[in-house]
């Protein structure tokens, strides 16, 4: 016969290195603004001239590039700074998804690790790039790669680049 079974964990995947702006009810303000988005190519460059670009990628693992979150911040602080003064938080599409769908606010250390802003050696955002980009550290989701709920845990998202790829062969 058929068995029900209660779900024990739920995990996914988002596109990684993506921008979300969202207000204090947790409705986005922004759309997303993806790795693609280079319209901050000329904040990037400002970042440069400003920080040491090793030291930055040493500690994040990203480099100051238009497709991380300083530059794409450092744009909108810039070109729609009332926008940016009403985002109440900073999050991935996949942390937005997840907050709605299981009622979790988390980010993982692999989606953080793909915006610019997280310290590999500290585990954690990183307090210099965070006062560059006029950030709080409220306004970025803790990080947990694990939520313990009432009936089942969450894995926050990581990001579609950090997935293990599937070995099994192709049909050609």
């Amino acid at each position: 016969g058929l068995t029900r079974r209660q779900i024990a964990a739920v995990a996914g995947s988002g596109f990684w290195h993506s921008l979300l702006g969202l207000d204090r009810a947790g409705q986005p303000l922004t759309p997303i603004f993806t790795w693609a988005d280079a319209r901050c190519a000329e904040d990037a460059a400002r970042l440069r001239e400003k920080l040491d670009e090793r030291k930055i990628q040493q500690r994040t693992g990203c480099m100051l590039r238009a497709s991380f979150w300083p530059a794409k911040l450092l744009w909108l602080r810039r070109t729609r700074a009332p926008l940016f003064r009403r985002v109440s938080r900073w999050v991935s599409p996949a942390e937005w998804i997840f907050e709605g769908a299981f009622a979790v606010r988390a980010c993982s250390h692999s989606m953080a690790s793909a915006t610019g802003l997280y310290n590999f050696a500290r585990r954690d955002w990183d307090e210099e790039l965070l006062d560059v980009c006029g950030l709080t550290r409220s306004q970025l989701d803790p990080l947990d790669d694990e939520v313990k709920c009432d009936d089942f845990t969450v894995y926050p998202a990581i990001g579609d680049g950090a997935t293990p790829r599937d070995s099994s062969p192709r049909p050609s």
